[in-house]
């Protein structure tokens, strides 16, 4: 189900802060259960995403210094499924405390907007639905050429640029 539907759904039924309570405490549960799956399933896990998915390779590679700020990037960017981030994470052996705080820090800035946004939803004409539904899609968009700018450095620079 998309995850922005139901980060409005919450905003529409509860008060904002236990909205936003309610969407961090459910998106702690869906990052934590894949990640404890690529834990469990281990480095056979990530060889098989690898032939799926191209741009782990990449993540593998990417992950040395700051893991932190690694989970929190790939969240920000969006550029992979969730779950298979948080499965190659687990995977890899990311200590889950830095996974979980940079995984919530990289997701946050679209579920609040989101959620305020459905909070608003009442009055779709309102100032607060307009511009929080206008963050999200500058959110979103600028994550995508985020990503992009990233990779073309990476592409110019060379196979040996890390």
């Amino acid at each position: 189900f998309p995850l922005l539907a139901l980060y409005a759904a919450a905003g529409l039924l509860f008060p904002l802060p236990a909205a936003l309570l309610v969407n961090l405490a459910g998106l702690l549960v869906g990052v934590t259960v894949p990640y404890g799956v690529g834990r469990f399933a281990g480095g056979d896990l990530v060889d098989s995403l690898q032939k799926k998915y191209k741009k782990i390779a990449r993540i593998n590679e990417m992950k040395r210094d700051n893991e932190l700020f690694f989970a929190f990037f790939l969240r920000i960017i969006a550029v992979l499924p969730g779950d298979v981030v948080s499965m190659v994470l687990g995977a890899s052996g990311m200590t889950y405390w830095k996974f979980a705080a940079g995984s919530l820090l990289g997701l946050l800035p679209v579920m609040a907007a989101a959620t305020v946004a459905g909070s608003s939803l009442s009055d779709p004409t309102s100032p607060v639905f307009l511009v929080t539904a206008a963050l999200v899609v500058l959110l979103s968009v600028g994550s995508f050429v985020l990503w992009r700018v990233i990779g073309r450095k990476k592409q110019a620079a060379g196979p040996d640029a890390e």
